[in-house]
């Protein structure tokens, strides 16, 4: 599975991405795997079905943006692509 997504003003101390996701059952994220400055990333072996997926910024200091929640409508739009 391809995840891809945008960040249309990247802040110029942008280390990059982290993907999060966890199963569908679990209230917290269970999963982290820094992508690195890339706008998509490949998951082996993980099923759509099974996990909600996020991804959040990091900066060189170790700060980390909010992972949006599908739907809610508080956090700006970032598509994020599923293949």
């Amino acid at each position: 599975m391809v995840l891809k997504w945008t960040y249309a003003n990247p802040e110029p101390d942008l280390l990059g991405f982290s993907v999060v996701y966890r199963s569908t059952r679990a209230p917290f994220w269970e999963n982290e795997i820094f992508a690195g400055n890339v706008k998509e990333f490949t998951l082996e072996n993980v099923s759509v079905d099974e996990y909600v997926f996020g991804v959040k910024a990091i900066d060189r200091d170790g700060n980390e943006s909010l992972v949006p929640v599908y739907g809610d409508g508080l956090f700006p739009r970032r598509e994020i692509e599923i293949d």
